[in-house]
């Protein structure tokens, strides 16, 4: 990452606004590139959260259809804590 903060300032354009700041400030611009953005930490996030969400829709489809709780959390693989929220949840919406 730091290598890429230096290369974009080397393609700078000379007459930039910008550039005599961040050159000035480099060190803290490459401690916020690396310790604000993680791309791949950022994307296993977004890929758990997206997991967690498709766990709770079969969860929820389980629940609605009748499965047990033990069952739905075996295939969902949610915690059984909140397959027991989202069985309560299901309990209490109008069918």
């Amino acid at each position: 990452m730091e290598d890429a903060v230096d290369a974009a300032l080397d393609e700078m354009d000379d007459n930039s606004l910008l550039k005599p700041f961040l050159v000035e400030n480099k060190a803290e611009v490459k401690r916020m590139c690396i310790t604000e953005y993680d791309e791949e930490r950022t994307m296993a996030e977004k890929i758990s959260e997206g997991e967690h969400k498709r766990a709770v829709t079969v969860a929820l489809t389980m629940l609605k259809n009748g499965e047990s709780v033990e069952k739905t959390n075996l295939y969902s693989g949610l915690p059984i804590e909140e397959v027991i929220a989202l069985s309560k949840q299901v309990k209490t919406v109008p069918v």
